[in-house]
């Protein structure tokens, strides 16, 4: 009787806990303006010493084979199952490039991967003994590149079981690479290129998925580094926004999707390593013989084909047309590795409501993160730790153009917490913000934010 009696309290006890730890919690709704995690981070890069020394520029460029062998997980897709690879359409790389001015040499990485995550990211520094600041982390992020490189719970389902063999085959790879760009460095002569493709073209080349339309951030970023002696490339770096996801999650063939194409492309033409880096990627999808990716393997290759050779193409007679928007022969150099305090975490399970925040902490993430900012004269790379949105790169780049700054946003920096999102897309009903967004309406303005306030800092001197 008496357990009668208490089966109420107990359903009660039970309920609260089930609310306490999974949810539903009421959506907030609030702004990042005023909150004591923007305060905290805003003060940050208030208060951080940037050297604004000035040299003669520097630059040395290498490459390393990172193709893994048959059975080594694919990264890219939670869906495609089995993982494992069946071998390699072509050879996939990563290249370091190092600048440098005689009194501070920093070394941008970009494999062709999904993205680095910090396992991987804290071997490297470790192996090569370098400061973290020094290394700026990008990728390529082809959706069919290797995988089996983390192992925590959420990295497992898009990269597969760790395979520690090929764990240190890549950190071997990446380290040599860094090292080899620094003891390759040399004065070098740096052109910069702001493209951008008429809309015509943009619209066969990037189509924003959040708009259903072409109006996405077609913007191609080129950085050339020639030497001063000779006057021959020692390397040139790119950047585009379209996802590389041509090869679909049916594919389990290594590849590095178009991005690999071309810089296989350009590098025939130009000469010296070619790396890619994925742009603002967030809601940009690619676009082939005008159409978005396919689903079939044989149409999926030839759209992809056809994307690299329309960008190769345009990369090519703009470069021979075009002057430099910025060239250099001396720059100030800066890295600033901004710890970020996150907004409370929020997943949403319909209109107003969410997930429990301390589930989403528990499973996904910490609140905290970083902005990797680097400097190269005019030039403010913003390293985010993320899918960063196009059309947030499109807002940064209106801002630094007013400013005499040339914004060039990088997603996945070496951490990871989902999309991040302009703040009047949060309601739609699109997975990139439903299901893969875990910060809230106010996470993706917060960011542009914190962006802003970084490239004012990174080129006003103390």
């Amino acid at each position: 009787m008496r357990i009668k009696k208490r089966w109420p309290l107990w359903f009660a006890f039970i309920a609260f806990l089930f609310v306490l730890f999974i949810g539903p919690w009421p959506l907030a709704e609030s702004d990042f303006h005023h909150a004591s995690y923007a305060e905290n981070t805003f003060a940050r890069i208030q208060q951080a010493k940037i050297d604004q020394h000035s040299g003669p520029l520097l630059a040395g460029a290498a490459q390393a084979d990172i193709t893994p062998p048959p059975g080594v997980p694919l990264g890219g897709y939670s869906a495609r199952s089995p993982k494992a690879n069946t071998g390699a359409m072509a050879p996939v790389h990563v290249g370091a490039l190092s600048l440098g001015n005689g009194q501070h040499t920093v070394t941008l990485i970009s494999a062709e991967i999904l993205l680095p995550l910090p396992r991987l990211v804290d071997a490297v520094v470790k192996r090569t003994g370098l400061a973290r600041e020094s290394l700026y982390f990008t990728a390529s992020h082809t959706h069919s590149g290797p995988g089996g490189y983390a192992d925590s719970f959420v990295a497992r389902f898009t990269l597969g079981e760790l395979d520690p063999a090929y764990f240190e085959l890549l950190v071997s790879r990446i380290s040599q690479a860094v090292m080899q760009s620094r003891r390759a460095l040399q004065p070098a002569r740096l052109h910069y290129y702001r493209l951008r493709p008429s809309p015509e073209l943009a619209g066969r080349l990037i189509y924003n998925q959040l708009e259903h339309g072409p109006h996405a951030h077609s913007t191609v970023h080129v950085l050339q580094l020639l030497s001063k002696k000779g006057g021959q490339a020692l390397a040139t770096l790119l950047s585009f926004s379209a996802h590389p996801t041509f090869l679909g999650r049916i594919n389990r063939q290594v590849s590095g999707d178009y991005p690999a194409l071309v810089t296989q492309q350009l590098q025939t033409l130009l000469h010296g390593p070619v790396l890619f880096a994925a742009g603002a990627v967030g809601g940009m999808l690619p676009m082939g013989l005008g159409q978005i990716p396919a689903t079939d393997l044989p149409r999926e290759l030839t759209q992809m084909q056809d994307m690299a050779t329309r960008l190769a193409d345009f990369i090519i007679a703009r470069l021979a047309d075009t002057p430099p928007t910025l060239s250099l022969e001396r720059a100030a150099i800066a890295t600033l590795l901004l710890p970020v305090d996150l907004p409370p975490p929020s997943y949403r399970l319909g209109e107003h409501w969410q997930l429990s925040p301390w589930l989403i902490d528990l499973v996904f993430h910490s609140r905290h993160s970083y902005v990797h900012a680097l400097r190269v004269g005019d030039i403010v790379w913003l390293g985010y730790p993320a899918d960063y949105a196009g059309e947030l790169a499109m807002e940064l780049e209106r801002w630094g153009e007013a400013r005499n700054i040339y914004p060039w946003v990088s997603s996945f920096n070496g951490d990871y917490i989902g999309y991040l999102s302009p703040s009047e897309r949060f309601s739609m009903p699109h997975y990139t913000v439903r299901d893969v967004s875990f910060y809230g309406r106010w996470a993706g303005d917060y960011f542009n934010a914190i962006g802003k306030r970084l490239m004012q800092k990174m080129t006003t001197p103390d």
